[in-house]
């Protein structure tokens, strides 16, 4: 990692609520298997820094504040990042929302050659970034590597680790999310709720964008269009009513697919996306509820699905009432975000308004240590011995299973991913497409070890049920 910069990597917002678990999980592995790395931490305030170096290295049993720098960096003052941005390979960028404080972040590091990685959910951002930055990236050789985290690296990577383990072409993958909480129960925090309210309301930006962008020409499909199951439906296999799901997933897999099939790589994948969720409680809670509201603006309610990777989200729910219950909130919530009003009540009671599921303090270390989730996928496709018959024109003959199963998502899960895709990135740089640009997940570590990195971390990729007959 020899270069004329004087850190690998830093993390920057390390003070913030996610920053701190970032640095912890950096930390962790900086004193295990990533000695060599040299690493620093920047925010506003020397003081929190090193109040939180100091938390980290007490958890993981390491004095960290004798190793890791600290970076003065204010998103408000460009010479500022342009300083951290100018010693570093990698940005780890923590501050959000994003949509208010990531593009002077981006900025600065595509202008200093720097590589940036966030863990961005929030659609509008992360395709306006691609839009304004991805030609300048890759004439400065910049990998600007987009939501590394919990959104959506499990969607993204595990949608490619099915078709990679399917013998033939898929036509189509379904995901389902099992988010669990332990007896403390979950929370989030409030930054994810502005951004959701945020993004929903200005969902009109976003459908312009992509007019502008021309990404809405729709790709082929592979065999028989995907099932759109309505506004409601009881799942047998989930034993739970359902509902559209709206999330950021969508919008990425649908990148990764274009880029995949604009590049002559892979034919495009239908793909719809579920979460289940085991009781009325956990209706509301944590990175359920976050994906949900956080994606209501990309695909407006659930209704207008992805033209080319056909995206229909479901919430399920094991009782109708909950269903209704749900509906009727959502609704509420879309309504008050078109008006400023609505958005100042929004963001200034949020736990009144989320029914007690999303708080300025977000969750506490016990609520995080009891949760974990599971992403369990269903692939359908044709056999290689179909494909070779040119006349078929039947229905998809196999059907796969894999899944994702780790920690907690937002707190645990995100730190390891963003940190992996950071070793990633330094350690296997020949193995990333071009030479730069704005990549999604799946775009840029399609061919390296992450997903082999993230299992030795606890996010296991695995086949839980081989390719077979229908």
């Amino acid at each position: 990692m020899a270069t004329a910069k004087k850190y690998d990597v830093v993390v920057f917002g390390a003070s913030g609520f996610t920053g701190q678990y970032v640095v912890e999980e950096l930390g962790r592995v900086t004193s295990e298997e990533e000695r060599g790395l040299t690493w620093a931490v920047a925010g506003r305030s020397e003081e929190k820094l090193n109040k939180v170096l100091e938390k980290a290295g007490a958890t993981i049993g390491a004095d960290l504040k004798d190793v890791v720098d600290v970076l003065i960096a204010d998103v408000e003052k460009e010479e500022t990042l342009n300083d951290m941005a100018a010693q570093a390979q990698v940005v780890l960028n923590c501050v959000g929302p994003y949509r208010f404080y990531g593009e002077p972040v981006v900025k600065a590091c595509v202008k200093n050659k720097t590589h940036h990685i966030d863990i961005c959910g929030e659609p509008q951002f992360l395709e306006s970034m691609q839009f304004k930055y991805d030609e300048e990236a890759k004439k400065k050789g910049v990998y600007v590597l987009q939501c590394c985290g919990f959104d959506s690296v499990p969607a993204d990577l595990g949608v490619l680790y099915t078709v990679k383990n399917f013998p033939g072409r898929i036509n189509s993958v379904e995901s389902y999310l099992n988010l669990s909480a332990g007896p403390e129960g979950a929370v989030g925090h409030y930054a994810t709720w502005q951004s959701a309210i945020h993004g929903l309301a200005n969902a009109e930006e976003l459908k312009k964008l992509r007019k502008d962008m021309g990404t809405k020409k729709p790709l082929p499909k592979s065999g028989p269009k995907l099932e759109n199951r309505g506004p409601a439906h009881w799942s047998e296999m989930m034993q739970k009513w359902c509902v559209p799901f709206p999330g950021a997933d969508a919008s990425v897999v649908r990148r990764t697919q274009r880029f995949l099939y604009n590049n002559g790589e892979n034919f495009p994948v239908q793909y719809a996306a579920y979460v289940s969720i085991p009781d009325r409680i956990d209706l509301f809670k944590f990175q359920a509820a976050s994906k949900v509201v956080t994606g209501l603006a990309d695909t407006e309610f659930g209704l207008g699905l992805l033209e080319e990777v056909q995206f229909g989200a479901y919430f399920c729910v094991p009782v109708f009432r909950y269903l209704v219950l749900l509906m009727v909130a959502g609704v509420v919530f879309g309504v008050m975000t078109k008006f400023s009003w609505g958005r100042w009540l929004l963001s200034k009671y949020p736990r009144l308004f989320s029914l007690g599921y999303f708080s300025h303090e977000g969750p506490t270390q016990k609520q995080i240590e009891g949760a974990s989730f599971t992403m369990q996928f269903i692939g359908s496709g044709y056999s290689n011995a179909v494909l070779e018959d040119g006349d078929y024109d039947g229905p998809p003959n196999m059907t796969i299973a894999t899944q994702v199963e780790g920690p907690e998502a937002g707190y645990v899960t995100t730190p390891i991913v963003m940190v992996q895709a950071a070793i990633t990135l330094l350690r296997e740089m020949k193995k990333l497409p071009a030479k730069g640009g704005v990549m999604t997940p799946g775009t840029a570590f399609k061919d390296t070890s992450l997903v082999e990195r993230l299992s030795d971390r606890g996010v296991i990729f695995s086949v839980t049920a081989p390719a077979a007959s229908n």
